[in-house]
């Protein structure tokens, strides 16, 4: 696997080597690995509250990029996504059985049709379906998502109430251990997770699709339905992980209607072209949207909106024991407080709310990463971190 890893790293580097310097990238580790292999490197871990366990967000040079791509427990670099570097919520793909096989590799295996290149017709049906979500709304985010993939490539789907039927693509949710070997984890980390067609899983496992049910499902929120199964659906067609932010098979999900460049040119790898389509589609970054609108719901879901004024700079350095905070916040329903942790286990309460300030807050000599969270009324919340570095 280690060679393997070492073609992903150089990739990932071309395309750091054309960014600004420094970058935002994820470094993964691997299991029983301690944090100091990034510091060793001189790189800069940047707090995220939603990077997976074994994942850190890190802000580096490229030489320093290059020193972590020597370290034998670093398995993965690739870039960052927009919103894991700005804060915005997102969730990571879990998808441990691929440890064993490699990450960020377009395509998994040789998908349905044993790597030909040709049609396939595959059914797909619906096991257990959480209660939180309308039958009707699951049929459409699930033939919505298989519209958008079968517009690219001759792959076509027919329902079926054969849950263990072959060839067939099972969507179910469930809770917690669930005889898979990869059990849930409760609301808030692994949404789904999806079994490879084909050399790589046996039937009838083979393309099925399982969510978390205890997740809070709902088109249009965090996290969107459709957005989760259009991603899973690539890994169930037999695609890996795309170290491309903005592509729908970028590792971590966020909100996003159709596939990018990098999904259409690996999905066309393993199945022939749909003629109507137009090839080499140019490459569109969705920013995330705002939560739907289109259906009434009595709790407001939409995540304040959180500036920080001072300190201006992400990562920034003093010689002072001590600096002042300063922000401002606005949501439609009202800001109800800001609260801000920090590392060595503080944490406290800012004095206003759209205008608010830390005062005197005490620096500790070396790296104080501070997360600051704004709270709405209806409990919803959104973040900014930064390093304050004491020289």
């Amino acid at each position: 696997m280690k060679a393997i890893v070492r073609v992903l790293l150089g990739f990932s580097l071309a395309w750091i080597a054309a960014a600004a310097d420094p970058s935002y990238v994820v470094v993964r580790l691997s299991s029983g690995a301690g944090r100091e292999v990034v510091s060793r490197s001189g790189a800069i871990e940047v707090s995220n509250p939603d990077v997976r366990e074994d994942e850190m967000l890190v802000l580096a040079t490229e030489t320093q990029i290059e020193s972590l791509q020597n370290e034998p427990a670093v398995q993965l670099i690739y870039p960052a996504s927009d919103e894991l570097i700005s804060g915005l919520p997102t969730h990571g793909c879990g998808r441990k059985d691929q440890d064993e096989i490699g990450e960020l590799l377009m395509p998994v295996g040789r998908g349905w049709n044993n790597g030909t290149r040709t049609s396939a017709k595959l059914t797909y049906s619906f096991g257990y379906i959480s209660p939180k979500i309308s039958p009707e709304r699951m049929s459409e985010s699930v033939q919505n998502a298989l519209a958008e993939w079968s517009r690219y490539v001759q792959v076509d789907f027919t329902r079926t109430n054969r849950v263990d039927a072959t060839r067939n693509l099972n969507f179910s949710f469930f809770k917690g251990d669930h005889g898979d070997k990869y059990p849930f984890d409760g609301r808030g980390r692994m949404l789904a997770h999806t079994f490879y067609p084909g050399d790589v899983n046996s039937e009838p496992i083979a393309g099925d699709l399982h969510f978390d049910e205890d997740e809070n499902w709902e088109n249009g929120v965090d996290p969107d339905l459709y957005s989760v199964v259009l991603h899973e659906l690539g890994h169930a067609l037999g695609l890996g992980h795309a170290d491309k932010p903005g592509a729908i098979m970028y590792p971590y999900y966020r909100k996003l209607e159709s596939l990018q460049r990098e999904d259409i040119n690996a999905i066309r790898t393993l199945y022939a072209t749909r003629p109507e389509t137009v090839v080499d589609t140019p490459t569109s970054v969705l920013q995330p949207s705002p939560p739907s609108n289109s259906e009434v719901s009595a709790k407001d879901r939409t995540s304040p909106s959180l500036s920080i004024t001072s300190p201006r700079l992400a990562i920034s350095s003093t010689s002072a024991s001590t600096v002042r905070i300063t922000g401002t916040a606005s949501d439609s329903g009202g800001i109800k407080s800001i609260t801000w942790t920090a590392s060595g286990g503080r944490s406290g309460v800012a004095r206003g709310t759209t205008s608010w300030s830390i005062s005197d807050f005490a620096l500790r000599t070396g790296d104080n990463t501070i997360i600051v969270r704004a709270w709405d009324e209806a409990g919803n919340t959104s973040w900014r971190s930064f390093i304050i570095t004491r020289r």
